[in-house]
């Protein structure tokens, strides 16, 4: 079984402690588990939806963005599309979604393209899917820090 690395914080809003709790748990974390960190590691995020606040704030990620960079990793935002329409549907409106939820700290990427075109099929031959479709974005990432809901 593996193990949960957690430090309780008792609200999202207190962005000082998680900044603070974030690069203790992944130190101990990676000496824990002997992780070698690739020299690039892409933080999946969610951006939340044009007129909510249902997301992760960015300042939330400060003390991860400054661990990585302490470590000379390069990183950046990486999400995919909406298949409805919105601002999430198209690339180029879900990047100013982004800039304008404040996540400006590291690029962002959108892994499957304009508007879903990139990807690659995979087999997983499973009882009611054969394939699915993975965001090309995503396709040979070593590792990625999971950070969305």
């Amino acid at each position: 079984m593996a193990k949960v690395y957690y430090r309780k914080i008792d609200s999202y809003q207190r962005t000082s402690e998680i900044s603070e709790a974030v690069p203790a748990l992944l130190d101990r974390l990676v000496a824990d588990e002997a992780i070698a960190l690739a020299p690039r590691i892409p933080l999946k995020v969610h951006f939340g939806e044009r007129g909510n606040q249902t997301f992760i704030a960015p300042a939330n990620f400060d003390g991860l963005i400054g661990w990585l960079r302490g470590k000379g990793i390069d990183s950046c935002f990486i999400e995919t599309g909406a298949v409805y329409s919105g601002s999430r549907m198209r690339a180029a409106d879900h990047r100013a979604l982004a800039s304008d939820h404040g996540f400006t700290a590291l690029p962002v990427v959108i892994a499957d393209g304009e508007r879903g075109e990139e990807f690659v099929e995979v087999v997983i031959d499973q009882k009611h899917f054969k394939t699915c479709k993975i965001a090309r974005g995503f396709v040979g990432l070593p590792q990625m820090i999971i950070v969305s809901h």
